[in-house]
């Protein structure tokens, strides 16, 4: 039996040859599947805005059918549907400003925990400044030396290792040409 592709969207496996493939995706079932999928991560008011967009369905209004379905270039959105997302909007913008309100006022209020983070951070940076200052400068500019560590289990064994594979001191690249690359 050859290669099979599953296909996510449609729930469905068929053979994986380039022909099967295009016919797949380009299949009315498949785009409508795709759309669906992609359409339940999308945020109420930009399905509100593209559906006010369009001109209702004509047939859909009728028959409450129609033969497009999801890929209609027309509305199938009812009143009821209209009011939820409405409402849905009215309550994510109400959520969106009560939490910039809340940032703001904690934002007013200097915390301690905040403070703290940035002092160690600042602390931090000063001693990687002064150990790159240490390692030396070459025409004004500053180069930083890699750092190296042995893995715990050859650590043990540093005695005994060979020179290729014991990690290099400062002194080995003293005198080295600064090369910039790209």
């Amino acid at each position: 039996m050859g290669r099979r592709y599953y296909c996510d969207f449609c729930d469905k496996a068929f053979a994986d040859n380039p022909a099967s493939k295009k016919n797949h995706f380009n299949g009315a079932y498949h785009q409508q599947m795709r759309k669906a999928h992609y359409d339940a991560f999308r945020d109420p008011a930009s399905i509100l805005a593209a559906e006010t967009a369009k001109k209702p369905c004509r047939r859909f209004q009728q028959t409450g059918f129609c033969d497009y379905g999801d890929g209609c270039r027309f509305s199938h959105m009812t009143d009821e549907k209209r009011r939820e997302l409405e409402e849905q909007c009215r309550q994510s913008q109400q959520q969106k400003r009560h939490q910039t309100s809340s940032s703001a006022a904690v934002s007013d209020q200097p915390s301690s925990v905040v403070l703290g983070d940035v002092d160690e951070w600042l602390a931090k940076r000063a001693k990687r400044q002064e150990s790159a200052d240490a390692g030396g400068r070459k025409g004004g500019r500053r180069t930083l030396l890699p750092r190296y560590c042995l893995p715990a289990h050859l650590a043990a064994a540093s005695p005994d290792l060979p020179p290729s594979l014991l990690p290099p001191t400062k002194d080995d690249f003293v005198g080295l040409p600064l090369l910039e690359w790209g």
